[in-house]
């Protein structure tokens, strides 16, 4: 805190953020955005992009035949419910912090992989449920990413809030990229989608300790900001200033700066 300023006859003081800029390494940053594009790959719709990429092997070999697609596709989109329920909870009952609601997304994204690669085939009453509720929890990850990752990013850089971003639209040409070199549901079909579906569980589980370290490393996050409130000069004092600067570390350097005359002159507001 600034009680008093003073000003000479060609001096003043200015407050000046701690932070000081210096020269990153490229190493550093190429880093940072692999960390964090790991991480957005598993707050997404990575998952529900992946199953559906092997619907046309699922029309050949489960009772839904050609109408798998659609009732999958209704079962992500439900997804919004969890979202919803989300919001009331967060806003009305209890504030769930990040410590608990981001982890939650990038395991369960990744555990979820893992269960409809085993269980996929298994029906009940010609009904693939457990698959529905697979693609049911991707859609839940993938719309509570919106509501959760958003806000808190905002505690990071432009440049790794793209990054995350960026993880997501990666994980999803790689689906692509994927299927296209298996082929599912054609007869020279590569591999089965039980091993297309661990690979991506595999993928996707490096989003947890991506985001472990990035927290307990605390990197790219944003320079703490500084909010200047200046009094404005009385017209009956020429030789103290009452002004205040306040930052949010509550520590302040100062240096001084040359004020030209018309400047000196001029109502400081």
């Amino acid at each position: 805190e600034i009680s008093a300023c003073l000003v000479g006859s060609e001096m003043c003081i200015r407050d000046r953020s701690k932070e000081v800029p210096r020269e990153i390494s490229k190493w550093i940053v190429v880093r940072d955005f692999f960390l964090f594009m790991f991480m957005g790959s598993g707050a997404n719709f990575v998952l529900p992009t992946a199953l559906v990429q092997e619907v046309p092997y699922f029309e050949n070999v489960l009772p839904e035949k050609l109408c798998i697609a659609t009732y999958m596709n209704l079962m992500t989109s439900l997804g919004l419910l969890t979202m919803l329920t989300y919001l009331y909870i967060n806003n009305f009952v209890y504030q769930i912090p990040y410590t608990i609601s981001v982890p939650w997304m990038l395991i369960t994204s990744s555990i979820t992989s893992f269960i409809v690669a085993g269980v996929y085939d298994i029906t009940i009453g010609n009904v693939s449920v457990l698959l529905y509720v697979c693609c049911f929890i991707g859609g839940s990850v993938g719309a509570m990413s919106s509501v959760i990752m958003n806000p808190f990013m905002t505690a990071y850089t432009n440049d790794n809030i793209s990054a995350v971003r960026s993880g997501g639209s990666g994980f999803t040409l790689l689906c692509a990229l994927i299927a296209a070199a298996q082929s599912p549901g054609s007869s020279h079909q590569t591999f089965s989608a039980r091993i297309y579906l661990i690979i991506f569980g595999i993928l996707l589980s490096l989003a947890i300790p991506a985001y472990y370290y990035i927290v307990t490393q605390k990197l790219g996050t944003r320079p703490p900001q500084i909010n200047y409130h200046i009094q404005p000069v009385q017209p009956n004092k020429t030789s103290r200033i009452n002004s205040v600067a306040t930052a949010s570390d509550n520590r302040t350097y100062l240096s001084l700066i040359h004020i030209s005359e018309p400047t000196r002159q001029a109502e400081i507001s």
